[in-house]
């Protein structure tokens, strides 16, 4: 869902692009958290902002979804 997003964004490149699922609606939010600390060498503050700038151009689509703030509380535990 990530990538249809961006594609829709010609002037905005992330520098990571998380595999597949990740920000699924049904993705378990541990695992996803630590793909995304992961990605982002364990920096919470880049993590952080991975998850909110998914979101912020999911918009209406992912309004149901209770992941955004999960993700985060796993992000406190995992990144450094």
């Amino acid at each position: 869902m990530l990538r249809e997003i961006l594609e829709n964004l010609s002037d905005i490149k992330p520098k990571w692009n998380p595999p597949k699922g990740t920000f699924d609606k049904d993705a378990d939010p541990k695992k996803s958290a630590e793909i995304i600390c992961k990605g982002h060498n364990s920096d919470l503050k880049k993590s952080i902002e991975s998850v909110n700038f998914f979101f912020n151009r999911c918009g209406s689509k992912c309004k149901d979804w209770s992941l955004k703030n999960e993700l985060i509380k796993e992000l406190h535990k995992l990144c450094k």
